[in-house]
């Protein structure tokens, strides 16, 4: 039986060698004492634990949220030390660094007290695109971790100018079934 002894880079190996003859069995003790090499005796070794798995769980602060708003995407952890990044990609159809305002579609967020979170800024983009859905996924986590995102598209276009008189052509194209569209008509004599 061997015991692996680590200090900072470098590691030491002890081995427990039995007496001719002597079983060792699973469940029996040896003590360790640790000094400091030149006074005899030492600091009895006891307690520790093994640490637990590390659990990664993803929440959001809405299932929705309308283009302009912003939702909150937080990584809870446990066994998971301080300062570890843990690296994530987001996806979804159509779905661009640019709608999300990030400079990226990939990043990590860094672990501090078993939790991290990730602000997302929808964009409004003046574009009607439809529900869209995000999907955040931790990379390299088996079983996989994700938590999704729909966005709800509330593009307006906004048409300035003309005046008594004037005509418009307003084309409204591009929604999916259950879209709304407001049209406002303000100003001008009636």
């Amino acid at each position: 039986m061997s015991l692996l002894l680590r200090r900072g880079l470098e590691a030491d190996r002890l081995s427990f060698t039995p007496e001719e003859g002597e079983l060792i069995y699973v469940t029996d003790t040896k003590l360790i004492y640790v000094g400091d090499g030149v006074t005899a005796g030492g600091n009895l070794l006891s307690g520790g634990s093994t640490p637990g798995t590390p659990t990664y769980v993803l929440t959001r602060s809405s299932a929705t949220v309308n283009e302009g708003s912003s939702v909150t995407i937080t990584l809870t952890t446990t066994n998971v030390s301080n300062g570890t990044a843990v690296p994530y990609t987001i996806t979804g159809t159509g779905i661009t660094a640019a709608d999300l305002g990030l400079g990226s579609l990939s990043g990590s967020f860094t672990v501090s007290s078993n939790s991290a979170s990730l602000v997302i800024n929808v964009a409004n983009d003046f574009t009607t695109e439809g529900a869209e859905t995000f999907t955040v996924t931790l990379n390299s986590i088996t079983p996989a971790v994700t938590v999704s995102v729909s966005i709800t598209d509330s593009s307006t276009s906004v048409i300035d100018g003309g005046g008594p008189g004037s005509t418009f052509d307003l084309v409204l194209d591009g929604g999916g079934p259950g879209s709304t569209f407001t049209v406002v008509i303000d100003g001008g004599t009636p």
